[in-house]
This record gives structure tokens, C-alpha cells and sequence, in this order.
């Protein structure tokens, strides 16, 4: 995909760099993420028991940590394009901060890159557990729309087109 094999790159206001284990910083937010045993531990813990992430082409998935002003607040996962020019998105915000819009902020700017950066991409699809109702809500609020019990999606259309609530 378009300009995600790239070391760092900024949306907005988040910065989404490359998960490096040498770096300390990502090191600790991906153990912090991993005690709070969500689930998204089952992206991170094979990160964090092999050693190394394995992304790019041909992997079809990209791992990042998400910064605002040089603070690391959560974790993303995007999967290459699939056949159906969908990509799929989970993200993660660090407990301590939490509350904060931070998720709202995420989805609304990486949802904007992801469409303007790739016309292939016609879909961006959430996986969200359905005891998460502030995921739930936040998706809903951007304008993604519920698409079966954990599935959540937001087309291209309706992310330019609906009055979606950006910051």
C-alpha cells in the first residue's frame, strides 16, 4: 500500500512510526499493552516472543506505534489490501490515556490518510469485541457502521460524503 512501508509518517496531529524492538520506548508500550491483557494481545505478544516484526509487502499486516507530540499513547495494526480493496484496522490507546479522544482522533485521521493516500482502498473494516462499548462508540461516532456482531465498517462514500464528526 501506498506510503505505509515508510519508517514514520504523520496524520493530523498522531504520528504512526514502525514498531522497532531496539527502540526502548516501544519496547515498554507494547509490554504495558500486552499486561492489559485486551485483546490485542494476539498482535503483540508473537511480536514480542519472536523478537522482531515481520511487515511490508507481502506480510499483509503493518505494525505502528501511535505518538502525539513525541508520546506514545497506542498501537495500530493495518492489513494490506484484500481482494474486496479493503483494509482492516485495530488500534489500541494505552490505558492512561484513555478518555481522552484520543481513539476518535486516530480513526478519524488514519481512516482520512488511508482513503486519500490509496484509491483502491473503497472499505476500511473494524474488528472490535463487543464488551468494548467505547470502541464501539468511538467507530460510531466517526462513521463507521455496525456490520455484524464485532464488524465494523466505513466506506469511502460515506467517510467524504456523511457528516462525520472530525476534529
Amino acid at each position: 500500500m501506498n506510503n505505509l512501508n515508510t519508517t514514520y509518517f504523520s496524520i493530523g496531529n498522531l504520528t504512526l512510526k514502525k514498531v522497532d524492538l531496539d527502540n526502548k520506548s516501544h519496547l515498554e508500550l507494547l509490554q504495558k499493552l500486552l499486561l492489559e491483557n485486551n485483546e490485542f494481545s494476539g498482535f503483540i505478544k508473537p511480536i514480542l516472543t519472536s523478537g522482531h516484526v515481520r511487515q511490508g509487502e507481502g506480510i499483509n499486516s503493518f505494525h505502528y506505534v501511535v505518538s502525539l507530540e513525541d508520546i506514545n499513547v497506542g498501537y495500530v495494526y493495518i492489513s494490506s489490501l484484500d481482494s474486496f480493496q479493503r483494509v482492516s484496522l485495530n488500534y489500541v490507546i494505552e490505558s492512561s490515556f484513555r478518555g481522552n479522544q484520543y481513539g476518535k482522533l486516530l480513526l478519524t485521521e488514519i481512516s482520512e490518510f488511508l482513503f486519500q493516500r490509496d484509491n483502491r482502498i473503497n472499505e476500511i473494516e473494524l474488528y472490535i469485541e463487543n464488551s468494548n462499548r467505547h470502541s464501539k462508540r468511538v467507530a460510531l461516532d466517526v462513521g463507521f457502521k455496525k456490520q455484524g456482531l464485532f464488524h465494523y465498517r466505513i466506506d469511502r462514500s460515506l467517510f467524504f460524503h456523511d457528516e462525520i464528526k472530525k476534529f
